[in-house]
């Protein structure tokens, strides 16, 4: 699995909208770098890597939500759970299918082995339409577009200072 990178642009001289900028900005660089090394769909490492980054950039959006007006950022939560969604369609077909290939090796009844092939080919099947799916979510395009997205809406804010600290007790 991916490790997160550590973020090292935080001090406590900055402001705390300032520091949640830098973190989600560098949640979605992890995502865009490890996109851009290798968008091959049929790695079952970079699915899963990619889905505990998106993950990770998802939690980060809500743990900021105090000092973030939530609905600036509405958009770009919505566009990152639909990858996630596509993501988690995929990796659920890996874990089947990684499941299915332990069975299948363990068993010695040949007529067991026969179904578990059928099985195994449907979720292949199902796999490989997952990752069109995925292909159609996650482009060069839409990674950009949504970088852009995240960094204006942070601008904005950051310029404009229209934050809203609410704290709930």
């Amino acid at each position: 699995m991916a490790k997160a990178k550590e973020i090292t642009v935080l001090d406590c001289s900055i402001d705390a909208l300032e520091g949640a900028a830098k973190v989600l900005r560098l949640r979605f660089e992890e995502i865009a770098e490890l996109y851009q090394t290798s968008a091959d769909f049929s790695d079952v490492d970079l699915i899963h890597d990619l889905r505990v980054m998106t993950r990770r950039l998802r939690s980060a959006l809500r743990d900021f939500t105090p000092l973030l007006k939530r609905e600036n950022f509405k958009p770009i939560e919505k566009d990152l759970k639909k990858i996630a969604a596509a993501l988690g369609k995929v990796r659920d077909e890996d874990v089947g299918i990684d499941a299915l290939e332990k069975l299948r090796a363990e068993s010695e009844n040949e007529a067991i082995k026969k179904e578990i092939e059928i099985l195994l080919q449907k979720r292949k099947d199902f796999r490989q339409t997952a990752q069109a799916e995925l292909a159609d979510q996650l482009t060069d395009k839409q990674i950009d577009e949504l970088q852009k997205k995240l960094a204006e809406k942070l601008d904005k804010i950051l310029h404009s200072k229209e934050t809203e600290i609410s704290f709930k007790e």
